[in-house]
């Protein structure tokens, strides 16, 4: 084998192994990329259209209120009874109760809309992000194509210059005729 072309079968077999093994790295980034797309969307969806009442602060203040009200309807009804006061007085009573319950919900319910908008901000942040992993890896694609294109037309010219007789070591950009010497190089 004449040995200008011992460089170029070094250079093209590590050509093709980096392909390979830089392949199967981006195959890997683009399957890790999709699980965390994939988490990203079940997290939105449980969060998002989760029922604002179920959430456990919520739960606790609810309960909490709901307790308060039962002992204070209690009390209301042993002091109706010991005052002797009317039905109409008793059944206002309650209703300021009810009135303070239903705005603790209201309440509740405007906290949810403020959870609901910070969920979706941080699923937009997360969608962002990972939409530029996905250019990034996109673009280290089209690097590593140019790169081999590159590396394979860097073989062919130096394949092409060791036939021609050229001086091993000497790359395609660096090489002028002599003139008036023909087949005689020089680096410049």
């Amino acid at each position: 084998m004449p040995a200008f072309l011992i460089p170029m079968a070094i250079g093209g077999a590590s050509s093709i192994i980096g392909s390979i093994l830089g392949g199967s790295a981006r195959k890997a980034q683009e399957k890790m990329i999709n699980a965390e797309s994939k988490r990203n969307d079940d997290m939105f969806r449980n969060d998002y259209y989760k029922n604002q009442l179920d959430r456990t602060e919520n739960l606790a203040a609810l309960q909490k209120a709901h307790k308060y009200l039962k002992e204070r309807a209690g009390i209301d009804a042993k002091t109706a009874a010991v005052t002797g006061a009317t039905p109409e007085a008793v059944a206002a009573n309650r209703k300021a109760n009810m009135s303070s319950y239903s705005d603790l919900i209201g309440n509740i319910a405007a906290q949810g809309s403020a959870v609901r908008d910070r969920i979706r901000d941080r699923y937009e942040a997360n969608r962002s992000n990972i939409f530029n992993m996905r250019n990034g890896l996109a673009a280290n694609k089209v690097q590593q194509y140019g790169n081999l294109v590159s590396n394979g037309i860097g073989l062919a010219a130096n394949s092409a210059m060791g036939m021609a007789g050229v001086p091993a070591g000497t790359t395609a950009g660096t090489v002028a005729k002599t003139a008036g010497k023909p087949m005689e190089w020089t680096v410049v």
